[in-house]
């Protein structure tokens, strides 16, 4: 796989952020029609439907360059990605996601990646 991966033509088909870890997850496909999820950190959330091309190591989203710590890429089994999903509960992944953040505990994303507000403590103390 490690050849496959020098350079990489893939196309999103969801992305989700774990806010517990501050790390996110990618399922694409390659041009070869196979699938894989993408293990990595960065400020920016694929889209389903972008274009995701790694060269030598680094990432371009639909031809920009994007700052990606890939941790892994492995080929996609049956039913890895809904236990993906059901480990991660996150408000933001929600169609209808909320003004301000409900997650109960620590978020480790400096900015949510799905554009939810953080409460701010003068906000809470304001009320």
């Amino acid at each position: 796989m490690q050849d496959e991966t020098e350079q990489l033509k893939l196309m999103v088909i969801d992305c989700l952020a774990c806010p517990s870890t501050g790390t996110m997850f990618m399922l694409v496909y390659s041009e070869k029609n196979r699938k894989y999820v993408i293990w990595f950190t960065s400020d920016k959330l694929p889209l389903p439907g972008e274009s995701i091309e790694i060269k030598n190591g680094k990432v371009f989203i639909d031809g920009v360059h994007e700052l990606f710590n890939v941790m892994q890429i492995s080929y996609m089994e049956p039913g890895v990605w809904k236990f993906i999903e059901k480990g991660i509960t996150c408000p933001g992944r929600k169609a209808l996601h909320p003004e301000f953040c409900t997650l109960e505990h620590r978020c480790n994303f400096r900015k949510c990646p799905y554009g939810v507000q953080k409460y701010k403590s003068s906000l809470i103390m304001a009320q």
